[in-house]
């Protein structure tokens, strides 16, 4: 029984190894084909989602980690990660950066700097989607108020996030499961809620 045990644990890890090898070749082929400049050793766990116009900014650093389904992070279901990046639109992700099931909307600017985690089934948008004029609101002039994004450096965001235009995370800053970003967050704070506000901060070693 040991050695069946031992024997299907092996199996299971060279498995996932070839599917992750696989998807991210796909991915990176995928992506290399829209015109986006990828960095070495793009891992994907999984099928992603994206939508990338002609005219738009896609840019992914060294060592990122995409995890889109449940195998390799079940928070967020079986919910794939999804790139939407408009013709106005300039997504750069740098390096060492990790995104689980999440969706990211870009018709504007989104920043992503090293070395932040984005966890599963969390939500990024730069734009409203839709005009506050309830005249507008549903016509081709509908276009919604946009703002660009920003996540420093080594800042965390926990699952199930909502983060919305405008809005700076600072370095190093966390940001609590579940919780709604309106507002700019500073360095080292930590935030959580609907809407987040601040809880604490974060000593520095």
């Amino acid at each position: 029984m040991k050695m069946f045990l031992i024997y299907s644990y092996l199996i299971s890890r060279i498995i996932t190894q070839i599917r992750i090898r696989y998807y991210s070749l796909i991915a990176y082929l995928l992506f290399i084909s829209k015109g986006v400049r990828v960095g070495k050793n793009l891992r994907v766990t999984g099928p992603i989602d994206f939508y990338i116009h002609w005219k738009a900014k896609l840019q992914i650093g060294d060592n990122c980690w995409i995890n889109s389904g449940f195998l390799e992070n079940p928070v967020g279901g079986f919910r794939k990660t999804g790139l939407y990046v408009g013709p106005d639109g300039v997504l750069i992700i740098g390096n060492d950066v990790g995104i689980s099931n999440s969706t990211i909307v870009c018709v504007n600017s989104i920043l992503i700097e090293d070395h932040v985690f984005i966890g599963g089934d969390s939500n990024i948008y730069d734009t409203d989607f839709h005009s506050q004029n309830k005249v507008l609101r549903g016509t081709l002039n509908d276009k919604g108020d946009t703002s660009a994004i920003i996540f420093m450096r080594n800042c965390f965001i926990g699952g199930h996030c909502l983060i919305l235009k405008g809005v700076v995370i600072g370095e190093g800053a966390i940001v609590g499961a579940q919780s709604v970003v309106t507002k700019s967050i500073g360095a080292n704070q930590l935030w959580a809620g609907n809407p987040a506000r601040f809880v604490k901060g974060i000593p520095i070693e």
